[in-house]
């Protein structure tokens, strides 16, 4: 993707601000066994995908950060929910 055109690296980087956005967005509930296996590939990917949209412009990189705030801090925080029940 390094390679693409421009266009298609500012779709791919707002593809994978969606997807962060969305990520965030699951509730504790509906976490299911493979659903909590998943977020920590998930939060790995979104980090690389932040150094990804870095390259790509500075606005599309700081709302990449700003989403991956929001998920790590909601990720944690449904962590504290689910086991302090």
């Amino acid at each position: 993707l390094k390679k693409a055109p421009i266009e298609v690296r500012l779709i791919k980087s707002a593809d994978i601000l969606d997807n962060l956005r969305c990520a965030a967005d699951v509730p504790w509930w509906a976490w299911t066994p493979l659903a909590r296996k998943k977020f920590p590939r998930w939060h790995r990917e979104f980090h690389v995908a932040a150094a990804f949209a870095k390259e790509v412009h500075p606005a599309l990189h700081s709302k990449v950060q700003k989403a991956l705030r929001v998920f790590d801090f909601k990720r944690m925080a449904r962590g504290m929910v689910w086991f302090g029940r």
